[in-house]
């Protein structure tokens, strides 16, 4: 899992890759699954954030690992070119999923798994929120999921 920043690329504690990394670890857990933390990298919040991440996973060994979830898509496209340099391939080999959807992963291959909110729809509630009396609850936003060639089914 690439879950970027650490303290030498950025401020530590990054709420976006703490809440996205404390999601996933939920959902696993919610059916079952747990995650070491040891197979946790913490790496910049970039492309070559998720590439050196991937290394490290890579050198540390893969045996057991099915899918790297990066917080972010630029990572997970980062990760998933450091796969291919190794001779693994991606969605094959290990699966890669990323989260944001993000327009370049149209010319990515294979096509990004991804995870997103609906930002418009955030930015609604937060101004109703802010327009309320006080009195007001959030709705819940749920993430929408485009599962794609990059986590076969298996």
């Amino acid at each position: 899992m690439l879950a970027g920043p650490d303290g030498d690329h950025g401020k530590p504690g990054l709420r976006t890759a703490a809440d996205r990394l404390d999601g996933f670890i939920a959902g696993l857990a919610e059916h079952g699954v747990s995650v070491d933390s040891d197979r946790i990298v913490w790496t910049a919040f970039t492309r070559d954030g998720g590439y050196e991440g991937m290394e490290r996973l890579l050198r540390a060994g893969i045996d057991g690992i099915d899918l790297v979830f990066a917080v972010n898509d630029v990572m997970a496209v980062g990760a998933m070119s450091a796969l291919r340099d190794a001779g693994l391939e991606p969605g094959v080999d290990v699966a890669v999923a990323g989260f944001d959807d993000i327009p370049t992963l149209r010319d990515v291959t294979p096509r990004l798994t991804t995870a997103s909110l609906p930002l418009e729809r955030v930015g609604e509630e937060a101004l109703a929120l802010a327009l309320a009396d006080g009195d007001a609850t959030p709705a819940p936003i749920t993430a929408e999921v485009a599962i794609r060639e990059s986590t076969p089914r298996r």
